[in-house]
């Protein structure tokens, strides 16, 4: 059975899992300049297709609630964004300039309701979150505190 204990230690977030064996999230300066090069990589390859990193999350069961409660534009923005990248990749190019300077692809659209999903998931199950995780459920591990 897994069970998680979160709990900080000096500057750093401690996260238990199993017995005994320790993750360390350190919020040291150079893993946070690694992140912030790493972001920015990210998302010069997103604008040159067109996507939002959001549009590249696995759509797992809750994820899928998510889409379906967000609204119809929404919806389709981020289908035409799929449906483009497909394109620009088989034809193998990318949007022109001007069209990238206009992308925003760290922009969120469904971090608001998937956070709302979770939360009713953990509220249904009663017990928190270490029953999701001895269920293995997808998707919900990512959450420990508000």
């Amino acid at each position: 059975m897994w069970c998680v204990l979160a709990e900080e230690r000096d500057d750093d977030l401690v996260l238990e899992a199993r017995a005994g064996d320790l993750l360390f999230l350190g919020k040291s300066k150079i893993l946070q300049a690694i992140g912030k090069h790493y972001a920015k990589g990210v998302e010069k390859e997103l604008r040159k297709i067109g996507l939002r990193y959001e549009d590249l999350i696995i759509e797992t069961p809750d994820v899928q609630e998510a889409l379906r409660r967000l609204p119809p534009d929404v919806l389709e923005a981020r289908h035409k964004r799929i449906l483009r990248a497909g394109d620009l990749s088989a034809k193998h190019t990318y949007l022109p300039d001007h069209i990238q300077a206009a992308q925003k692809p760290l922009e969120s659209y469904l971090a608001v309701e998937l956070d709302k999903v979770r939360d009713e998931i953990i509220e249904q199950e009663g017990t928190g979150l270490e029953v999701l995780l001895s269920e293995g459920k997808p998707g919900v591990i990512g959450r420990l505190h508000k």
